[in-house]
């Protein structure tokens, strides 16, 4: 029986079936707000200013969903509101981006081609000032990616499906005011993009036509001259925009007979007009385009505006958004767009900015840390090194920084244009590896130390010629301190990639590690991660030769020779090692161990390598960074495993036995960088945003305890509960294991009807 490897905490008694004693405990990385990002931390999909209490004294709020952990300081989950002052949270957010947000009956209602909820399924749902509500009596599926307003009435374009996820019904739906209903079949379109009501009739279209239900039938009216995107109501008429092609428009007005072009293309042969907004009584098309009117330039791109004879740009002339906007929005009266994008301008934003006629700036503070490389508790502070971010052409982050509480600061130094890659604590001194030149101004080497009052260099500096220097690793060994990376020598000695300071001098560790035979190769060695193993020192990364002997990416000092690890590791690099239970751990992105295929991770008892007992075979995987903590090892990285427990994601627990899932709440975050802060595992890594770039992230493993009998976790018990719990026991997952015994069975069913009836304490 195939079961998910979730833990069951039972926190009463034996036997217990009350919702407090049948408490699940799923480890998941729970995400820390120490990125401050300059907007949000993703995409923005839609956007909408709202009222949450109408005529009440509350003020309106521009609420933006998309995909995204956190806003500004703020965790939340895919969707969000700014007030102009700070970002707010809905709750524990959604689960996808909602391509549609709009107000009804005063409450603001998200709609998604893609589920917001877990089981069961949803594409709609509502906020009902508390939590987050599916939207419908209907327990399966359907889903309303497009929404819009009739008078009173709700609709969205759609489908519904039965228990058996078999699609019953797809066209306009109505809403009832407690569940959907067919209102329209379903229409010619083959792949909806858009939806409006117009004349009081719905208006769906594709790239291949526009459609307008009338007289109770679907009437095309036409093809608008582009692939149509976006269609809404300007001035009672009906406009469309889309991706024009070699087309001579990409926006279009229906004149009630034909459509008649409004000015001329926007953008290239490639670009588009993602969406048409009608904005204090003007029409704006946003999308990914950088020119209109013949060429002509006269404002920032991807965001322009109607002025009834030709388009015009919002901002500074030249003002790039480096990606794609795909909403606009007034809020309190500055133009605010969201989209696909990291900077503008001379601004670093996130997803979304804001223009008051002057200039382009983030919504909310912003406080940056570097691209983390490497972090570690010092001086009782969370310390990380990286890459500096940079805007425009400008640095916007310390190389090395640490958190006050509240925001990012530089840790003492300023390293100019360098990066870090290494930390580490030795005898109460910091010691920083990476490459850099200059120290606050001054001259030093690629390994500095700070001895708790002033800097300095170690040693003589290293140097490669013809390329550059990176201090990649350090660590002590028999009292001495080594530093490993890509270097040829350290001050006079020849060191290749690695070498040992006494305090005095550097030294060689015998001949180095080195690509002996092939010097074209040479210049792609390098050490990424050193760990003392039974007496030794174990270095590995990328090359072919230790001293005198082969050691393919991995071999033993024994501080007087070298010695291989058997045959080593081939098909790609190792980035890290771990010692666990007695033996080595070395993950990376190689595909071979002593002639054995075995990705991505494998571990030496010390005389032979063994295969992961459970492989991760899927795709191309990588490990980026293998921890030790609370008795098991972490691994991270981008990686599938298929186990006995499914399949699970980037971040994994061995426990000795097998492997087990750790949740990420954004699938695109990876971390390669930790330290033990109070002792507890703090993480730092990357998010994608989107198609554009990515922004630090940083985390924690945590356990989060939830009421078994609220399967759907929505704050409710009631029969979605009951599906749901239905779902996983259908699915074999240990989440049905309502009574804990290993097996499912009709007692796990009277189980959670104990743990229902009992209710959750909250």
């Amino acid at each position: 029986m195939r079961f998910r490897s979730t833990p069951l905490l039972l926190i009463a008694g034996a036997g217990t079936t009350s919702c407090l004693a049948q408490v699940q405990c799923e480890e998941a990385v729970a995400l820390l707000p120490y990125s401050n990002v300059p907007g949000v931390s993703g995409s923005v999909e839609s956007s909408l200013v709202w009222d949450p209490d109408g005529a009440g004294p509350q003020d309106s709020v521009l609420v933006v969903s998309g995909r995204f952990s956190q806003a500004g300081s703020t965790i939340a989950r895919n969707i969000a509101a700014w007030d102009g002052t700070a970002w707010h949270s809905f709750g524990d957010g959604i689960i996808a981006e909602a391509h549609t947000l709009l107000s009804h009956d005063g409450m603001l209602i998200a709609g998604s081609q893609y589920n917001l909820f877990e089981l069961p399924y949803t594409g709609t749902a509502r906020w009902n000032g508390t939590a987050w509500e599916r939207m419908g009596a209907n327990a399966h599926a359907h889903t309303a990616q497009l929404l819009a307003q009739r008078g009173d009435d709700l609709l969205a374009y759609g489908y519904l499906t039965d228990a058996n996820s078999t699609v019953t019904f797809r066209g306009v739906l109505v809403w009832d005011g407690v569940d959907w209903r067919p209102h329209t079949p379903e229409s010619p379109a083959s792949n909806p993009y858009a939806f409006t009501v117009f004349q009081n009739a719905p208006v769906i279209a594709d790239y291949a036509a526009v459609y307008q239900w009338v007289n109770d039938q679907w009437v095309s009216l036409g093809y608008p001259g582009f692939s149509t995107y976006t269609v809404t109501v300007f001035n009672d008429q009906l406009y469309a925009g889309g991706f024009a092609g070699i087309g001579t428009h990409s926006v279009a007005r229906w004149d009630g007979s034909q459509w008649v072009p409004v000015g001329e293309r926007i953008g290239g042969p490639s670009e588009y007009v993602d969406r048409l907004s009608v904005l204090d009584g003007k029409l704006f098309a946003v999308g990914g385009f950088s020119f209109w009117n013949s060429g002509s330039l006269t404002g920032g791109s991807s965001v322009a505006s109607w002025n009834g004879f030709e388009w015009e740009g919002i901002g500074t002339t030249g003002a790039d958004f480096g990606g794609w906007v795909r909403t606009a929005n007034v809020f309190q009266g500055q133009q605010i767009v969201g989209g696909d994008f990291l900077s503008v301008y001379n601004a670093q934003v996130s997803g979304i900015t804001a223009y008051d006629g002057l200039e382009w700036t983030a919504l909310g503070g912003y406080t940056p840390s570097p691209s983390p490389k490497a972090a570690i508790e010092y001086d009782d502070k969370f310390i990380v090194g990286g890459q500096p971010q940079s805007a425009q052409g400008s640095f916007t982050s310390d190389a090395l920084t640490y958190w006050d509480g509240t925001t990012w600061q530089p840790y003492n130094s300023d390293f100019g244009v360098g990066y870090i890659l290494s930390l580490f604590e030795k005898e109460g001194s910091l010691y920083v590896g990476g490459n850099f030149t200059e120290l606050n101004g001054v001259p030093v080497s690629s390994l500095v130390r700070w001895d708790g009052n002033t800097w300095s260099s170690v040693g003589e500096p290293f140097a490669y010629p013809n390329y550059s220097v990176e201090v990649q690793a350090i660590t002590d060994y028999e009292g001495d301190l080594i530093a490993a990376g890509r270097f040829t020598q350290a001050g006079a000695t020849d060191a290749r990639a690695i070498a040992r300071w006494d305090g005095t001098a550097w030294h060689s560790l015998g001949d180095g590690l080195h690509w002996q035979n092939d010097p074209i190769f040479q210049s792609a060695v390098r050490v990424n991660a050193m760990v003392g193993f039974q007496g030794n020192l174990v270095v590995a990364g990328s090359f072919h030769d230790a001293g005198s002997i082969q050691a393919n990416n991995i071999a033993s000092w024994d501080g007087v020779a070298w010695s291989p690890l058997d045959e080593g590791v081939e098909g790609g690099d190792i980035t890290s090692l771990a010692v666990y239970n007695n033996e080595l751990y070395v993950g990376g992105s190689f595909k071979i161990v002593s002639g054995e295929p075995t990705k991505a991770v494998a571990r030496w008892d010390g005389s032979a390598w063994t295969s992961f007992t459970t492989p991760i075979n899927v795709g191309d995987p990588r490990i980026d960074m293998l921890q030790v903590h609370d008795d098991s090892l972490y691994l991270f990285g981008m990686f599938n495993f298929t186990t006995s427990n499914g399949i699970a994601g980037s971040v994994a627990r061995w426990d000795g036995n097998e492997l087990h899932q750790v949740q990420i709440p954004y699938d695109r975050t990876t971390f390669s960088a930790s330290a033990n802060v109070g002792g507890v595992l703090t993480l730092a890594g990357m998010q994608n945003i989107g198609y554009v770039g990515s922004q630090p992230a940083y985390g924690h493993i945590e356990c989060a305890s939830v009421c078994l009998a609220d399967c759907n976790r929505d704050g409710s018990l009631d029969i979605f509960d009951y599906i749901c719990f239905s779902s996983y026991y259908s699915g074999g997952w240990s989440y049905a294991d309502c009574d804990g015994n290993g097996s499912l069975n009709v007692f796990d069913y009277i189980c959670f009807g104990n743990a229902y009836s009992a209710g959750c304490d909250r």
